[in-house]
C-alpha cells in the first residue's frame, strides 16, 4: 500500500513531538526533487494516538496546497438542477450540502466553499469559520481534526470525516453571513474515488426558516473530487443573460381591473381639459302653494271638501231580565219550583212524649189535658193546625205545601228588562243597541254616516298663510313656494346643493372661475369646449397632459447631450429629461429595433408572488418572456422611474389614495401596471413602428385585457368623487 506526500508535508509532519514516520508505519521512502510527489511503501493502516491516515485521503502538489492542485486536474461535470418554486437572488444566512445514505457509511470532505461570484473568485469567497457562524453537520469520525471545522479552515489538509445521521450525511453552517450563493467549491473522497457521495443537494434557509432545497447535483463522484460548481448557470433558461426578478400580488384581475378604472377616472378629472357638470335630479316640480285645509275628517277635492259614507259594526245584544228570570224576546219568564221541606213531630213538655194528639210520661202514666195545644215547634217551623205536625217555613215566593215549598210560574214585560252603559233598549225590538258616535245613525246592527259634502266657506288656511283666489289653495305670505323650495316657470322644487343651479327638475354643477361654461359642460378654454362637445378624442388631451409629465422634450429645448436616444412624438423628435422619460425613451427605442425573430429569446423571470395583502412572499415562479432580458429589463426600468415618478405622473392626490388601501409592494405593481397602460396608450396614439406583440411581451400581465387602451378615457364629471373599488388586497375593506 502507499501514501503520497510531498517533502514539505513530509517535514511538517516530523516536526510534531508525538508523530514520527514509525508510528505511521513507514518502510521505505523514495524523494524526488522540486516537490515532485514520494513514493512511500507502509503497512496496513495505522491509528495509534486516536489517528486514523487512511489510504490516498492526503494528497498534495507541488505548491503545498491540494486545492490548487486539484483546480489543474480535468474536472469531469456533474449535473445542476434548479429546484423550481424559489427566489435564486433570496439572501439566506444558512446553507448546507445533504446527500442521502447509499451504502457508504462515509463521507469526506476537505473543501466547502461557498462564494458571490459565478467563478468562484477567491476574492468573493465568503467568510465562513467558528467566528462568523454556527458550524453543522450530521456527525463525524471520533477523532481530533474530523469536525466540521475542518472543511472550512481553508486547507486542503484536514477533512471533514463526515458520518451520517440516520438516513443522510449533511454538512453546513447556520446564523452566518446572509448571503446569495452563486458558486461552491468542494473536494471530497479521496483519489481513490472512496467516501465520496454521486448526488447531493444544496440547501438554504434564513432565521427559523425551515430549510429549502435549491439545487441538486448528480454525478457528483468524479475522478478527483473536486467540483466547481456554477450555481448561477441554473438560473437562467438563457445562459448569455441574466435573470429578472420581479414582485406580483396575488390579484384577480378583475381587482387589477377596477383599480386600474379607478385610476383612469381619477388622471382623466387631473389631466382632461374638459369636463361634464356633474348633476343630479331634484324631483318633479309640484304647483306652487298647496290645498286648504278641510274639517277634520274631511277630504279636499278642490272646489269641496268630500266626507264618504261609514258604516261601524254595532252589533245588538239581549236586554238583561231581573235575577232568575229569563229573556223569552218581549218577556221575563220565570217557571214553577218545589223545594223538599219535610215536616216533623211537634215537642212535648220535657219529660213527655208526643202521643199524635196528647202528650204523654210513662214511668208515672200521665196525660197533660189540652192535647195539642200542648205542642211546640222549634225555630223555622210553624205549627200545623190540621197535622199539628211541625211544618218549615218557605223563601219568599214559595208556598209549603205539607213536605215542599212550592213556587208557581211568572211572567214580566218589557218595562223589567235593562241595558249595560253604551247600549239603548229597542222599543220594537226589545233588544239593547249600541249607541253611535257623534255624526252617525243606529241601523240596527251598524251605526251609519251618510255622504257629506262642504263647500268653499268650510275650508282654511294656517296662521302665515292666506288663501289663494277662491280659497281653494293657500300660499306662503308674499310667496308661492313652502318648505324652502324655489319658484321656477311655474313649479317649485327642492333648492340645489351648494355649487349647483337648478334648470327645471335638474341641479347642475357651476364652472370655476379658471373655467369656460359650455353649457352642460365645462372646459379650461373655448377651443377645448368646442373639440369635446364635437365629441373629439379626449384621450388626445389627456395624452398631450401624460407627455409633458414624462419630460419629453425636444433635444434642442431639453438640453439633453448629443446621440442621446429619442423617440418620435406628434410629430416631434423628443428625448427623456426625468427619469421616467428617459427610461421611456430608452424602452421605445430598443423596441422598435425588435424584430419578429427575435421575440422568442425568453428572458428568464422570476416572479415573486406575494400575499397581495400583507406583502409576504409565498411563492416563486420561474418563467420565461418571449422576449429578450435587455428589452424585459428596460420595460422593468421603465416601470420601477415611472411608479417612484407616480405623484408627478397623475397627481399627489392619488399616489396617496393608492398607498393608503394597500402595502408598498402591492401599490408599487399597480403603479408599473398604469405604466404599462401609458406605454401602451402612447404606441397605439403616436404609431410608433413596434413589433405588434412586443409590447404585450414586455408588460407584467396582459395589458389590454386588464386596464383597456386609449378608448377607455371618458369625458370625467367635473370634481366627481369615484369610490375607491373594495378589492381583496383592499387594507381597508
Amino acid at each position: 500500500m502507499k501514501f503520497h506526500f510531498d517533502a514539505a508535508l513530509i517535514a511538517s509532519l516530523l516536526a510534531l513531538p508525538s508523530l514520527s514516520l514509525a508510528k505511521l508505519g513507514v518502510s521505505k521512502l523514495e524523494s524526488s526533487d522540486e516537490g515532485k510527489l514520494i513514493d512511500v511503501s507502509t503497512e496496513p493502516d495505522v491509528t495509534d494516538n486516536k489517528m486514523s491516515i487512511r489510504s490516498g485521503s492526503l494528497r498534495s502538489s507541488a505548491s503545498g496546497n491540494l486545492a490548487n492542485r486539484r483546480v489543474t486536474e480535468t474536472q469531469d461535470s456533474p449535473s445542476i438542477e434548479l429546484y423550481p418554486d424559489w427566489d435564486p437572488s433570496k439572501k439566506y444566512s444558512s446553507y448546507r450540502i445533504l446527500s442521502h445514505f447509499a451504502g457508504n457509511g462515509i463521507w469526506d470532505v476537505s473543501v466547502f466553499e461557498l462564494y458571490s461570484d459565478a467563478d468562484c473568485t477567491p476574492g468573493n469567497k465568503i467568510n465562513i469559520s467558528k467566528s462568523t457562524a454556527t458550524l453543522i453537520s450530521s456527525g463525524n469520525a471520533p477523532y481530533a481534526g474530523y469536525e466540521p471545522a475542518s472543511a472550512f479552515d481553508e486547507s486542503s489538509y484536514s477533512l471533514w470525516g463526515g458520518r451520517r445521521d440516520g438516513e443522510y450525511f449533511w454538512l453546513g453552517y447556520e446564523s452566518g453571513p446572509s448571503s446569495v450563493v452563486k458558486c461552491i467549491k468542494i473536494n471530497q473522497g479521496n483519489s481513490n474515488g472512496q467516501w465520496m457521495q454521486d448526488s447531493f443537494k444544496i440547501q438554504g434557509k434564513d432565521g427559523d426558516e425551515e430549510w429549502t432545497n435549491l439545487y441538486e447535483v448528480e454525478g457528483a463522484k468524479t475522478s478527483t473530487g473536486e467540483l466547481v460548481l456554477n450555481l448561477s448557470e441554473t438560473w437562467s433558461n438563457n445562459p448569455d443573460e441574466e435573470p429578472l426578478f420581479e414582485t406580483i400580488p396575488d390579484m384577480s384581475d378583475e381587482d387589477i381591473a377596477s383599480v386600474m378604472k379607478w385610476i383612469a377616472a381619477e388622471v382623466g378629472m387631473v389631466k382632461n381639459p374638459f369636463c361634464w357638470k356633474d348633476s343630479y335630479g331634484r324631483g318633479v316640480g309640484t304647483l306652487p302653494g298647496r290645498v286648504s285645509d278641510c274639517p277634520s275628517g274631511y277630504t279636499n277635492n278642490g272646489l269641496t271638501c268630500g266626507r264618504g259614507s261609514d258604516d261601524i259594526w254595532a252589533p245588538s245584544k239581549v236586554a238583561d231580565c231581573p235575577s232568575g228570570y229569563t229573556n223569552m224576546g218581549y218577556t221575563c219568564f220565570r217557571g214553577t219550583d218545589d223545594i223538599s221541606a219535610p215536616s216533623r213531630v211537634a215537642d212535648c213538655p220535657s219529660g213527655y212524649t208526643n202521643m199524635g194528639l196528647t202528650c204523654h210520661k210513662w214511668w208515672w202514666p200521665h196525660t197533660l189535658s189540652g192535647g195539642p195545644s200542648r205542642f211546640t215547634c222549634p225555630s223555622g217551623y210553624f205549627k200545623s193546625s190540621i197535622s199539628h205536625r211541625c211544618h218549615k217555613n218557605c223563601p219568599e215566593g214559595y208556598t209549603n205545601t205539607g213536605e215542599t215549598c212550592h213556587r208557581g210560574p211568572s211572567s214580566l214585560g218589557m218595562s223589567s228588562m235593562t241595558c249595560p252603559e253604551g247600549y239603548f233598549q229597542s222599543k220594537a225590538t226589545a233588544r239593547c243597541h249600541k249607541l253611535c258616535p257623534p255624526g252617525y245613525t243606529n241601523m240596527g246592527e251598524t251605526c251609519h254616516r251618510p255622504v257629506s259634502t262642504l263647500g268653499l266657506d268650510a275650508m282654511t288656511c294656517k296662521e302665515g298663510e292666506e288663501a289663494g283666489v277662491g280659497g281653494a289653495r293657500c300660499y306662503p305670505v308674499n310667496g308661492y313656494c313652502f318648505g324652502g323650495e324655489e319658484y321656477d316657470a311655474g313649479l317649485c322644487y327642492s333648492r340645489c346643493s351648494n355649487g349647483f343651479d337648478g334648470v327645471g327638475p335638474v341641479c347642475w354643477g357651476t364652472c370655476d372661475n379658471s373655467q369656460v361654461d359650455c353649457g352642460m359642460a365645462c372646459a379650461k378654454t373655448t377651443e377645448d369646449c368646442v373639440l369635446a362637445v364635437a365629441d373629439q378624442v379626449v384621450s388626445t388631451l389627456i395624452l398631450a397632459a401624460n407627455i409633458a409629465s414624462l419630460g419629453l422634450a425636444t433635444p434642442v429645448t431639453s438640453g439633453v447631450s448629443a446621440g442621446a436616444s429619442t423617440i418620435t412624438v406628434g410629430g416631434k423628435v423628443v428625448a427623456g429629461t426625468s427619469k421616467a422619460g428617459k427610461a421611456l425613451v430608452k424602452l421605445v427605442s430598443k423596441l422598435q429595433t425588435v424584430k419578429p425573430s427575435g421575440l422568442a429569446k425568453g428572458a428568464t423571470i422570476y416572479q415573486r408572488v406575494v400575499h397581495a395583502k400583507t406583502g409576504t412572499i409565498f411563492r416563486t415562479i420561474k418563467t420565461s418572456a418571449k422576449i429578450g432580458s435587455e428589452h424585459y429589463g428596460l420595460a422593468q426600468s421603465f416601470r420601477r422611474a415611472f411608479a417612484e415618478d407616480f405623484a408627478n405622473q397623475t397627481s399627489k392626490e392619488i399616489e396617496a389614495e393608492l398607498d393608503s388601501h394597500f402595502t408598498p409592494e402591492t401599490a408599487t405593481y399597480l403603479k408599473g401596471l398604469w405604466a404599462d397602460r401609458m406605454l401602451t396608450d402612447l404606441a397605439d396614439a403616436e404609431n410608433w413602428e413596434i413589433a405588434s406583440s412586443a409590447l404585450g411581451y414586455v408588460s407584467i400581465v396582459d395589458i389590454s385585457g386588464v386596464t383597456g387602451v386609449v378608448s377607455a378615457y371618458a369625458k370625467p364629471v367635473c370634481d366627481e368623487n369615484v369610490p375607491f373599488p373594495c378589492t381583496d388586497a383592499n387594507l381597508n375593506c
